[in-house]
């Protein structure tokens, strides 16, 4: 602040419209300066008692909204509520590298009256113990919910127009609807600047799209099948629960009445796509797709042949307006037309940045898309990944995402004071947005800098803003393995109305998973690599799904689990956050064969691999010693090749062994053939203990995550030889304790993930000699009661290669099904 504004501030009257605690807000240069403190504490009971305060009231009106409709018990009394209120923030994350240039955007002074600052105030609302005040003083409180409502602050002027006076008036700042031609812009620009790299602008070959293809003809009300070349929107949604509107859908019995011009005029429908009908015509769009109007829904063969094409349906799609909403109540598009959006209130809690800026950042992605209901459902998972273009459509704001970035209305808010239209933003808004499109720091090309210039002119409010943190939602030339554990992780924990859909809500999927990683797909695993993708965990959870539609479950597959399942523990760190992929590289140990109901037992061909190249068994064989020095990797936390060599020569399943197990039993291999979808294998086989292991909380996760529950492994003499991922407290109550001995089978070879090794180097070396950085991944299983070995899977972890031979290993021909 100025010295000058300083001053003055100091001699002002007190603003009779705001308490004592609250007359910092009585100063523009106090609101809108980033480095200046705001901080109070206050129960909702005291700031209740001063309702002639502007600030006071306004946070007490916000705090009872959401109190009186949220779940906060309804025994708490304003007394016992602690509103804890951070100041001022701004809804221009990223826009003004400079201090100046953010004070000077944050007022709008263009009426000659007054001054106004549209802004967002960060509370947090804490619930106080009932119990005994602590030694310190104050007593415990315990968070209820964090809320950054918006406000709308008016400033009086003084006889000279540009000299600010005293606030007048909080009132709260809300935008209700969406502006369409924000939207045209965002479509349009995208089209222009990034063309053929996000769209296919000419529109899609129908010969490309699954035979019997329908789109809503938005302009002669009906359903068509088109011919040629098409171009169309597709609408991704949740289906409402109930009501006679919703009961409409393309069946055999009304499709020729629905290909009808003016058809659609005459029914009702759902609001939610009667709303997408419109805002296509809107945005000069002809044709919109809807699985509901757009697919035959009691005919089972062309039900099934558009299931099965839904990848070619959505990444043909020029875009996919996405509602992530959390409500099935019937409603239409919120800020459309006749449904306005919920106050921000209701918004989840913003990104403050407190000691910077004071600006909020841009975290609708992630806190409301993320966390809505829609995103929690399993159609919509390959709905929000095969599309190439999203329009998501929130209870909050609008976000537009392509394959380039994301252009966000929120960005918008605090223009909108001005009555400007948005093509009018194109020149005021081209510096701002220009350096959001290429983030401070980072070098570019002079070709890129001139993208850059375009995107900020033609694709307001554009933000190619880093992704660290969350999932890649994008088909790319680049997809791998990591990305396939990524997106399993996510659809795991989805909800299914039927569980039997788990196949069919993945099929777009595992069809752009199958072409861009050059294998098929076996119930839902890319085949080439079957023993990385056999390493998942679920805790031991005993609920599993053994069919989905004309197809038998076997408990290899992640589709078996009921429950989330993730591959945190072979990768050393969460899905999204992979420090390499070579913690995904193996050692070859075993040959699959799987019981496939077309062709019967055959091989599965996996890519073999001696850790970081890509080599034969039969190969590795040949020339070992070759092998042992790890070139492609720093020699600072790696196993030198004499150690590695004395590990795998003594390891009773190593490389050099396997040739005398190649053949399968043949008692074994005849039984599966009455088991579809089981794997066949030869392996070594442990019995072994297992005990408790020390709880321990995940490197990533959140303060209120429980810790994980990993279990320890023991051989017959009692020595800890491994430990199971992490195993859910049920199970080990129910098993653990018990006793008991279970059996492991070997997998696949693998180096201790990279951070263990550096960890291990520098902390253990001198307390554990014996200490080696070779792991074999086990499978924990459950035998039936076969005569051959057939085993159902519980869950997986690791031994350490040099202490299998201390584990009475044994070879077998397993069946795992």
């Amino acid at each position: 602040m100025e010295q000058g504004s300083s001053l003055a501030t100091k001699l002002k009257r007190p603003n009779p419209l705001l308490c004592q605690q609250c007359q910092v807000w009585d100063s523009v240069s106090n609101v809108v300066q980033p480095f200046h403190g705001f901080h109070d504490e206050s129960t909702l009971a005291e700031l209740s008692r001063k309702p002639n305060c502007l600030i006071c009231r306004a946070i007490v009106a916000a705090v009872n909204t959401r109190c009186a409709e949220s779940e906060t018990p309804q025994a708490l009394i304003s007394s016992d509520i602690l509103v804890t209120n951070d100041g001022p923030f701004f809804l221009d994350g990223g826009t003004q590298p400079r201090v100046s240039e953010h004070t000077a955007s944050r007022i709008d002074s263009t009426h000659h009256k007054r001054a106004v600052i549209r802004l967002i105030i960060k509370l947090k609302v804490h619930s106080l113990s009932k119990g005994p005040v602590n030694e310190d003083g104050p007593h415990e409180t315990t968070l209820t919910f964090a809320m950054t409502p918006q406000f709308y602050m008016q400033f009086s002027k003084g006889f000279f127009q540009f000299r600010v006076q005293s606030l007048i008036s909080v009132e709260p700042w809300e935008i209700p609807f969406f502006d369409v031609s924000l939207l045209k812009m965002w479509t349009r620009g995208c089209n222009s600047i990034h063309g053929t790299k996000c769209v296919e602008i000419s529109g899609v070959v129908t010969s490309r799209l699954p035979e019997g293809f329908r789109v809503i003809d938005v302009d002669s009300m009906r359903i068509a099948k088109p011919t040629g070349s098409v171009g169309f929107v597709a609408l991704s949604y949740m289906w409402q629960e109930e009501g006679d509107s919703d009961n409409m859908q393309l069946e055999q019995k009304n499709r020729k009445q629905l290909e009808v011009p003016g058809a659609l005029n005459d029914i009702s429908l759902p609001h939610i796509i009667s709303d997408a009908i419109s805002l296509c015509k809107d945005l000069g769009e002809r044709h919109l797709w809807v699985d509901r109007l757009c697919i035959i829904q009691d005919d089972e063969s062309s039900k099934h042949d558009q299931i099965a094409g839904m990848d070619k349906i959505y990444r043909s799609a020029t875009l996919t307006i996405i509602v992530a909403t959390n409500s099935r109540d019937g409603e239409g598009i919120p800020g459309y037309h006749k449904w306005p959006r919920k106050s921000s209130v209701w918004r989840p809690e913003r990104d403050c940045n407190v000691e910077g800026s004071r600006a909020s950042e841009l975290n609708g992605m992630r806190t409301i898309v993320n966390t809505s209901l829609w995103n929690k459902r399993g159609w919509t998972f390959q709905e929000r990944i095969l599309s190439r273009r999203r329009l998501f459509v929130t209870d909050f704001a609008v976000i537009f995402e392509c394959s380039q970035g994301r252009a966000i209305e929120e960005l918008t808010f605090q223009k909108q004071g001005s009555h400007k239209t948005p093509s009018s933003w194109k020149g005021s808004l081209h510096r701002m947005f220009s350096r959001i499109a290429s983030p401070p720091g980072r070098t570019t090309s002079f070709q890129e800098q001139l993208l850059n210039e375009s995107e900020a002119r033609h694709i307001p409010m554009f933000t190619k803003e880093s992704m660290y943190g969350e999932i890649d939602y994008n088909i790319k030339s680049t997809l791998s393995l990591l990305d396939f554990f990524n997106w399993v992780e996510d659809y795991s924990s989805r909800q299914l109305s039927f569980s039997s859909d788990i196949f069919d809500a993945f099929a777009g999927v595992g069809n752009q998973l199958s072409e861009l990683l050059g294998t098929q797909m076996i119930l839902g695993v890319p085949e080439k690599y079957l023993p990385q993708a056999l390493m998942w965990s679920n805790g031991g959870q005993s609920q599993k799904r053994t069919h989905a539609r004309n197809v038998q479950i076997p408990s290899w597959t992640w589709a078996s689990s009921q429950t989330r399942i993730d591959y945190y523990w072979i990768i050393g760190g969460t899905s999204y956050s992979y420090n390499s992929a070579r913690n995904l590289y193996i050692v070859t140990l075993v040959y699959f064969y799987v019981q496939d109901p077309q062709l019967g037992l055959r091989k599965v061909n996996i890519e073999e691999r001696w850790i970081d190249k890509l080599v034969t068994i039969d190969k590795f064989q040949e020339d070992e010693e070759e092998f042992y020095e790890l070139k492609g990797y720093s020699k600072k936390y790696i196993p030198g090749a004499w150690r590695s060599m004395a590990t795998w020569q003594q390891c009773p399943h190593s490389a050099n062994k396997i040739q005398a197990h190649r053949d399968l039993d043949p008692a074994t291999s005849s039984i599966a053939n009455t088991m579809p979808g089981c794997l066949v294998f030869n392996t070594t086989v442990a019995t072994l203990k297992l005990a408790r292991d020390i709880p321990r909380r995940r490197e990533d996760a959140w303060d209120n995550a429980p810790p994980e529950h990993h279990v320890a492994i023991f051989n017959s003499t009692g020595e800890r030889v491994g430990r199971l991922s992490k195993m859910s407290p049920q199970w080990i109550d129910a098993h653990v304790d018990r006793g008991g001995t279970y059996d492991f089978i070997v997998i696949s070879g693998a180096l201790v993930d990279s951070g263990t090794r550096k960890r291990m180097a520098d902390f253990l070396r001198d307390y554990d000699r014996d200490y080696d950085m070779w792991r074999l991944h086990v499978m924990l299983v459950e035998r039936l009661p076969f005569e051959p070995y057939v085993v159902r899977r519980i869950d997986v972890g690791y031994i350490f290669a040099h202490k299998w031979k201390d584990c009475s290993p044994r070879w077998e021909t397993v069946v795992l099904t």
